[in-house]
């Protein structure tokens, strides 16, 4: 990173260590923080808005999962099921890039 910062990073996330922690293991803020979609709350969301991180939670694959990382407005979904993401998607009547 500190050769090319200017290529954007994505910090992959699956341990209940802090936000603050993690990015003081990887030592910089990269663009991406993606967290097992469980680990998604408030305090996270507030955190990457603060960072001026995105948020895109991974692997997300039920339409109530779907629906919850929605209302925290999280920047992108990562799915196994992507045609099940744009479905809830259309039914929330959210726009998306491939529209």
């Amino acid at each position: 990173h500190s050769n090319y910062a200017e290529i954007k990073t994505v910090l992959l996330i699956e341990n209940e260590k802090t936000p603050e922690e993690n990015l003081k293991l990887l030592g910089y803020t990269p663009t991406v923080y993606s967290p097992y979609y469980k680990l998604v709350n408030d305090s996270l969301k507030q955190f990457c808005v603060q960072q001026n991180m995105q948020l895109i939670p991974w692997t997300v694959n039920e339409t109530k999962d779907i629906e919850r990382m929605l209302n925290y407005k999280v920047n992108g979904i990562i799915s196994d099921n992507p045609a099940l993401v744009l479905q809830v998607l259309k039914a929330k009547n959210i726009k998306t890039i491939f529209e």
